[in-house]
């Protein structure tokens, strides 16, 4: 009797806990695969969040991307540079890289970082990323009819090769850990009061 380990369609072993299942969504242009890291990501936002599903997964199933709003709000039980009635919107997004085993989130404030604020911003980032043990922050820039836009984005992945079982569980700890990063982020930045205004402008 053979002990080797055998692997499906998706390279992965027998047991693992997605081992030989198929998982297909339906589309207009017909059904797709879903393979384990975007299914993964799927059973997180719709059966443990409880969300409709918004998951753009490309023809070939090799790369998924999740787009949702959230909000990040202080406190007033402790001296927080946010108080509790004060929100931050946000715009989040969840990337997968089936190829990789990759679960990639970005969270943005979602509007242009006006020049004068760079350096303070990108002072804070840099104390920020030294303290934080999870994802770093950065100023992201693009090139929009020859315009640079800079966004301010937090960014963490996990790896999902080699967990046999937890996939799901992986998706929901990079992204509560993402968040709570982002969160002490964003109450170091308003401890700049003009940083702050700029913020909740």
């Amino acid at each position: 009797m053979s002990n080797k380990t055998k692997m499906d369609h998706n390279g992965l072993e027998d047991d693992d806990e997605y081992y030989e299942l198929s998982f297909l969504q339906s589309t207009d242009e017909g059904a797709i695969e879903v393979k384990p890291c975007t299914y993964a990501l799927m059973t997180w936002w719709k059966v443990r969040m409880g969300n409709s599903d918004t998951i753009d997964i490309s023809n070939e199933s090799n790369n998924a991307i999740l787009r949702y709003q959230s909000s990040i709000s202080g406190s007033d039980e402790y001296e927080l540079s946010i108080s509790a009635d004060e929100t931050v919107d946000l715009d989040n997004i969840l990337e997968v890289d089936e190829e990789e085993m990759l679960v990639s989130y970005f969270g943005y404030i979602p509007k242009d970082i006006p020049i004068e604020l760079i350096s303070n911003i990108e002072s804070s980032i840099r104390d920020h990323n030294l303290e934080t043990k999870y994802g770093y922050a950065e100023i992201y820039s693009i090139v929009d009819d020859e315009n640079t836009i800079n966004f301010l984005r937090f960014k963490a992945s996990t790896y999902l090769d080699g967990i046999k079982v937890g996939k799901t569980n992986a998706v929901e700890n990079l992204v509560n850990n993402a968040q709570y990063n982002l969160s002490l982020l964003l109450f170091k930045l308003c401890e700049h009061e003009d940083v702050k205004d700029w913020i909740f402008q």
